[in-house]
């Protein structure tokens, strides 16, 4: 019974031994297996994970693109300005006013040149009635000159005196000279009346070209000093629907630009909008602007819904 009892003690601690080992087992191969899922997912190389996405090959255009800021000018302003001094006196048109060629813009006022005016016409009647009065005059002296010389030619000098004959002659030269004279002022006069008359005409400020009023630099009552230079009166575009814009390229991107070529462009008050034109002028000259070189270029830029506009 003892040998029996022994027996099966020996069982259980064989079989407690096999069990402790296969369990030490089974744990080991857990960590193993976890150290090399974690080999594989941290180290192993991952380009089996990586998935692709394919598409079939196409020709496109390839585009270098310049970028550059200016300014919207129009095609043509003009400055108007004033040839006499005076007080503006009427106005006629504000700005963004349509304007044609000739039309009356401003008027000066034009007492003082009316009274000169007056005056020169008056001075003028005068001179012509002492032109008449000298003609007459002289009519006179050129008598007495021929009778005096007939008679001492006639005389064989006895009668009238050589001295008398050349008294005659000297008064008769000098009306001659006076009249002259006469017709000297009169012409001076006449010059001072056209002169008046172009004052005169130049006291209406009229628009040299058909376009439109972008600023308007004076009010009535203003008083226009024209002494030393022309004083800007108004600027005036003439026409709005076509502009250009004005841009500065730097020397490294010029060689980029030729003449004809599409630009694409936009302003701060149509963000969402793209405009687009056309290159017209490269100019020569450079400009320095904090040690970089630029060159101007000019774009012309169609406008007909006029939604662009001077200084954008």
């Amino acid at each position: 019974m003892n040998k029996n009892l022994k027996q099966q003690d020996i069982l259980k601690s064989i079989n407690a031994q096999s069990q402790k080992k296969w369990l030490i087992i089974l744990i080991l191969c857990v960590f193993f297996g976890s150290l090399y899922g974690g080999y594989i997912y941290f180290f192993k190389d991952k380009k089996t994970m990586i998935s692709y996405i394919t598409i079939s090959p196409s020709k496109g255009n390839i585009a270098s693109f310049v970028n550059a800021t200016g300014t919207l000018e129009p095609l043509n302003e003009v400055q108007i300005g004033s040839q006499i001094s005076g007080i503006v006196s009427k106005i006629y048109i504000d700005t963004n006013d349509e304007v044609k060629k000739g039309q009356l813009l401003a008027k000066i006022d034009d007492k003082k040149i009316l009274q000169e005016l007056s005056r020169n016409q008056a001075q003028l009647k005068s001179a012509e009635a002492k032109l008449t009065s000298l003609q007459s005059a002289i009519k006179d002296k050129q008598w007495q000159y021929q009778r005096l010389q007939k008679l001492y030619k006639q005389s064989k000098g006895k009668f009238p005196s050589f001295a008398e004959v050349q008294s005659a002659q000297v008064a008769y030269e000098i009306a001659q000279s006076d009249i002259l004279a006469q017709k000297a002022i009169i012409e001076e006069i006449k010059t001072n009346i056209k002169s008046t008359q172009i004052d005169l005409e130049n006291t209406m400020i009229t628009s040299p070209i058909d376009g439109i009023v972008l600023v308007r630099s004076i009010d009535e009552g203003q008083t226009v000093a024209a002494s030393f230079s022309a004083p800007e009166l108004f600027k005036l575009a003439q026409n709005l629907q076509e502009m250009k814009l004005i841009v500065k390229i730097a020397e490294s991107d010029i060689g980029k630009i030729k003449i004809g070529q599409e630009v694409h462009f936009s302003v701060d008050a149509y963000p969402e909008k793209t405009f687009y034109a056309k290159v017209n002028k490269i100019n020569y000259a450079s400009s320095i602007t904090d040690n970089i070189v630029s060159y101007e270029v000019s774009i012309n830029v169609a406008n007909p819904e006029l939604l662009l506009r001077p200084g954008m």
